[in-house]
């Protein structure tokens, strides 16, 4: 008997808790994930393609959050402290592109480890924006 690879548990674990509500609340408002996101993976039925153009499209809107959520944090910061903020943009960009690359690398290399990369890299990038959209704006 075979026994499933790390990515392989963790991206259907991150999937069916992506697309199930937790707690009497949607799994989008749990992990700052879009409701039409969890809709996506859903139709998807656990096909892997199907399931990483869902996560393409994620990325899209995830990414115009953190461009929004990073410009008002900017603006709202005194300008003494606006290199600091871009230096820390960058370095989480850098962290979270190679942490996700590297823990999805662990385990087998087979179709899972998209969706083992993706669930990574959305996750994380929704909590980036969260912490962005708490800095006090003026």
């Amino acid at each position: 008997m075979r026994l499933l690879s790390a990515p392989f548990c963790f991206a259907l674990c991150a999937t069916a808790f992506l697309s199930q509500p937790c707690s009497g609340q949607s799994a989008s408002s749990e992990t700052g994930l879009s409701a039409a996101y969890s809709t996506c993976i859903d139709k998807a039925e656990g096909v892997t393609s199907d399931m990483c153009d869902c996560a393409e499209e994620e990325t899209r809107r995830l990414a115009a959050r953190l461009k929004d959520a990073y410009r008002k944090a900017l603006a709202s910061v005194p300008a003494s402290q606006r290199g600091l903020l871009r230096e820390a943009q960058h370095a989480w960009i850098r962290y979270r592109d190679t942490t996700c690359s590297f823990m999805t690398q662990l385990g087998d290399r087979g179709t899972s480890t998209l969706l083992a990369y993706d669930s990574r890299h959305l996750l994380a990038t929704a909590e980036r924006v969260r912490w962005l959209e708490s800095i006090p704006l003026d």
